[in-house]
């Protein structure tokens, strides 16, 4: 039984990162963006597709926790690696509200809303866990009545998901529509180096202060700088590189 709820739940997360990353692709390749590869998810890959329609591979991974749509934007028309960038969290917001109306009625729409409305609420906790080294409060929002469980769980984690990736915060979606809105040349020098440093950050915030019980905060910290250091000092060596 534990077997078929996790594969479901694994089903449910993979669905929600594969529509936000091929809207990416698939609006990139509209405006005129060569699209390299979509990932769905990270780690080993399980199996790779080819969709015609975005005319590059798809890769679905063991663990549905990232991904990734890799694409050549050095030539790209202006505002296009905004539109692709913004397609992401603009599909998986209404996607997930479409599913959890569909399958739950206004019981479904009335967790939409609490789940988006929500968010603020859970970065500022997780926020305050990692300058108090503490680990973050669990979530209380409370979906009565939901049917459907892997389906409502894919949906919600959707909407989670588009909402958090509009944060204008350097590697998110809301970023590299302001980066692609604008292109200053010289946001556009820093933007690897950004990307590297926000990625750490990002992912410190969210996952180190569930550590924080395990860890002396010093350890965290330390390895948070050498690790932030060692991928901006990678990027500007490839960068010289070229």
């Amino acid at each position: 039984m534990r077997f078929v709820l996790g594969a479901e739940i694994w089903l449910a997360l993979t669905a929600a990162i594969a529509v936000h990353e091929i809207a990416h692709a698939g609006v990139a390749r509209r405006r005129g963006v060569t699209v390299r590869e979509v990932s769905v998810g990270i780690g080993p890959t399980i199996c790779t597709v080819l969709p015609r329609f975005l005319g590059a591979p798809v890769k679905i991974c063991l663990f549905p926790i990232l991904g990734a749509c890799r694409y050549e934007d050095h030539n790209a028309p202006r505002g296009a690696v905004a539109w692709s960038a913004a397609a992401g969290p603009l599909a998986s917001i209404a996607i997930g509200i479409l599913v959890l109306g569909i399958t739950n009625g206004l019981a479904g729409l009335a967790a939409a809303g609490e789940v988006a409305a929500a968010v603020p609420d859970a970065l500022r906790e997780l926020f305050r866990a990692f300058v108090e080294w503490r680990a973050p409060h669990p979530a209380s929002i409370v979906l009565p009545r939901m049917h459907h469980g892997a389906i409502s769980v894919s949906a919600l984690f959707s909407i989670l998901l588009g909402v958090t990736n509009l944060l204008p915060v350097p590697p998110l979606d809301g970023w590299k529509v302001v980066s692609g809105i604008f292109r200053i040349p010289t946001m556009q020098k820093l933007d690897p180096v950004l990307e590297v440093f926000g990625t750490i950050v990002t992912t410190s915030v969210f996952v180190l202060p569930y550590a924080a019980p395990y860890i002396p905060r010093a350890t965290a910290l330390g390895a948070l700088i050498s690790g932030s250091a060692a991928g901006m000092a990678f990027v500007l060596i490839r960068g010289r590189g070229r």
